[in-house]
């Protein structure tokens, strides 16, 4: 290399490591604001009402508790995934235990309505449908009601 390569290239290097005296360290603050990763509000719970579901009457209930389903084949972060997505699973608390009466009832609608199944004590409640699958699991005489929800695409995963 000769006089002017050497001479031009130690001037670049000069330049270019120099950079005015600022430095390139970037602002040492947030960038997003705290706010843009807020919770979403209302995304931990989902209203599930049984009448809607089943077509029949329930008495007063109140939601214990609902956690969201995330299955293993789905790649997706634990914290990201919300009741809210429709994939949950719920228990109810019955405010009172119902009567005989509303176990009759069941008894009866199980024998025509073939979403119904009666096994003992127990009462199932399947239904499949373009929203998804919904599955309610009554137990005569315990005030506790599960309930289960999973989107269509889940069903699609379940099948594979």
């Amino acid at each position: 290399m000769n006089l002017i390569g050497k001479t031009t290239l130690l001037l670049l290097l000069t330049l270019t490591s120099c950079n005015v005296r600022r430095t390139a360290i970037g602002p040492l603050g947030d960038t997003v604001d705290a706010k843009e990763f807020a919770p979403l509000a209302n995304d931990t719970t989902v209203e599930v009402d049984l009448k809607a579901i089943t077509g029949q009457p329930f008495p007063a209930y109140k939601i214990l508790k609902e956690e969201p389903i995330i299955p293993d084949s789905v790649i997706l972060s634990a914290d990201e995934e919300t009741v809210r997505s429709g994939n949950y699973t719920a228990t109810l608390q019955l405010k009172n235990l119902p009567g005989e009466g509303f176990y009759k009832k069941l008894d009866s609608i199980s024998k025509i309505d073939s979403s119904w199944r009666v096994n003992e004590a127990t009462y199932t409640y399947t239904r499949k449908d373009k929203q998804g699958l919904y599955k309610i699991l009554i137990t005569k005489g315990d005030p506790h009601v599960s309930v289960t929800h999973l989107n269509p695409d889940m069903l699609s995963l379940k099948k594979k």
